[in-house]
């Protein structure tokens, strides 16, 4: 699907910038378990990581960016990498900007 895992996460970014929801799960498994930024429970299934990133795109002035040269690549095996890197999460808290940066695990085939 994507050439890259830097590709990967630019789509990533740009459906969450852009509030595809739909966008942004049909880039997981079906049965993907997502270690979300915003909560400190995983979540196991479709339904529930829609409803998280619902959640998500309706905060005010979203905007995610990853600080590029913290990017890292490590093949795992044939057609399977992690990606690590740092990312920034802003939006909007009571018409206060708010920034939030946490590192990015992520594994792409």
């Amino acid at each position: 699907m994507f050439d890259s895992s830097a590709a990967l996460i630019a789509e990533w970014i740009a459906n969450a910038n852009s509030g595809r929801v739909e966008g942004l799960i049909d880039l997981y498994a079906k049965d993907a378990i997502l270690l979300p930024t915003f909560s400190s429970r995983p979540i196991h299934t479709p339904e529930a990581m829609r409803q998280y990133f619902q959640n998500l795109s309706a905060q005010k002035d979203l905007h995610v960016s990853l600080h590029e040269s913290t990017l890292r690549v490590q093949p795992l095996r044939a057609e399977i990498e992690a990606a690590s890197g740092i990312y920034r999460f802003s939006f909007r808290i009571d018409d206060e900007p708010w920034p939030l940066k946490r590192g990015l695990p992520m594994c792409s085939t």
